[in-house]
């Protein structure tokens, strides 16, 4: 039942048939000698993963040293560790559109609305705006600025931007924010 799972991680680490098949093994033998330790039966799938992972990670160690792939002749390792790279840096921009997104939410409704409207992609204009949300076209520009100030404070509470200078949030962060949310 788990033994294509097993196999598809392995293969999916680029390894060849046969080491692949040594993935299989050893993940299985750890399965056998920890199977004890495993309370959940519902969990062997994710366990089963994360030991195929770790195991095509060694294997791939081991026969990098002796081969080559990729069109620039890069070790197997290389693009073990720039895929593993690049899984971190997509874990750490989730977590970074999570907290913009409930950062926004903290804002009172006309804040958010108001930030919404003018940083879409085909923002509004001051009178869309003034009508849809009942402010007078002369208090969009001042309380945009509230509103701006008040996000980049809840931001920077939450540590979102932890070594930048935060002097001021940009038009393109805002609708980077925008793009989070809407895509919620």
């Amino acid at each position: 039942m788990y033994g294509n799972l097993v196999y598809s991680v392995a293969r999916s680490a680029r390894l060849q048939a046969e080491d692949a098949e040594e993935v299989f093994q050893h993940t299985f033998l750890a399965l056998y000698k920890n199977l004890e330790k495993i309370d959940d039966g519902h969990r062997i799938g994710k366990w089963l993963t994360v030991t195929a992972s770790r195991e095509s990670i060694r294997i791939s160690r081991l026969s990098s040293k002796t081969r080559n792939i990729g069109e620039n002749n890069e070790l197997l390792e290389e693009v073990i560790q720039a895929d593993v790279d690049a899984a971190d840096d997509l874990v750490a921009i989730g977590a970074q559109h999570e907290t913009a997104i409930e950062s926004l939410s903290q804002l009172k409704p006309i804040c958010k609305d108001l930030l919404l409207a003018l940083f879409d992609e085909k923002p509004l204009s001051y009178d869309e705006i003034s009508e849809s949300l009942g402010i007078a076209p002369g208090s969009i520009g001042p309380t945009r600025s509230r509103c701006i100030e008040k996000l980049r404070s809840v931001l920077i509470k939450k540590g979102f931007f932890e070594g930048e200078d935060v002097s001021g949030l940009s038009r393109r962060a805002l609708r980077e924010l925008y793009n989070v949310q809407s895509s919620k």
